[in-house]
């Protein structure tokens, strides 16, 4: 007899689990839901800053956040937005290690170097030279981090910008001396002229040596160049 209960039971509940569906669906947590929420709020407001173009309310501190996903964002729309106050907080923002944002917070001191060129160029410069030559994790958007600083030297321009390519170009690292090359080229596109030192870098870079291989795009810049009959 309790054999026969049991199945009975066995039964039922078979039964009743088919009439109320075998899964149940968890509803979203509520926490997921806020912060999801959130994150678009945060997005919006980084958005109408940008199109606002101004970052005077931007507090200086704003990219020490923890949120890597609101931090990268941030750096991105002050480096377009490149005005007085974005520059000041980019620059704090240069001793961060996270590779996208300093990606964004070299191209956008770059891009605000105007009237600010002996400063900006300084600070990438030594950030620059602490930047590891191990490769670096891969950035957001396909960036280059090692690249974004040589480049961003380049916009700025003057003396000492054109010596640390210069110094990049006759570096130890292969990698390098190719993107100083490129970023020469940019110098040479803006300002058509570079120093009688600097073309001679670029030539002995073009020829290679034992220890390196010809770095071709020493060319580029080379082909940039004002000619004399001009």
């Amino acid at each position: 007899m309790n054999r026969a209960v049991a199945q009975l039971a066995t039964a039922a509940l078979l039964a009743c689990s088919k009439s109320s569906g075998s899964v149940q669906e968890v509803p979203p947590s509520p926490s997921a839901s806020t912060a999801q929420s959130g994150s678009a709020a945060v997005d919006s407001d980084i958005l109408a800053l940008e199109d606002a173009r101004q970052a005077m309310d931007v507090p200086m501190d704003a990219l020490a956040t923890r949120d890597l996903g609101k931090k990268r964002k941030l750096a991105r729309a002050l480096a377009r937005i490149a005005d007085d106050r974005s520059a000041e907080i980019l620059l704090s923002a240069l001793p961060l290690d996270d590779p996208e944002t300093l990606s964004y917070v070299s191209y956008g001191l770059g891009f605000a170097c105007s009237g600010r060129e002996e400063k900006h160029v300084r600070a990438l410069a030594a950030r620059y030279a602490s930047l590891p030559f191990a490769p670096l994790p891969p950035a957001g958007a396909g960036f280059d981090v090692r690249s974004t600083f040589l480049r961003a030297l380049a916009h700025c321009g003057g003396e000492l910008a054109e010596s640390t390519l210069r110094a990049a170009l006759a570096g130890p690292d292969d990698a390098d001396r190719t993107r100083a090359a490129y970023a020469l080229g940019d110098m040479a596109a803006r300002r058509r002229t570079l120093s009688a030192d600097s073309v001679s870098a670029l030539l002995a870079a073009a020829a290679g040596d034992q220890a390196h291989p010809a770095v071709i795009p020493a060319f580029y810049p080379l082909s940039r160049l004002k000619a004399e009959a001009e």
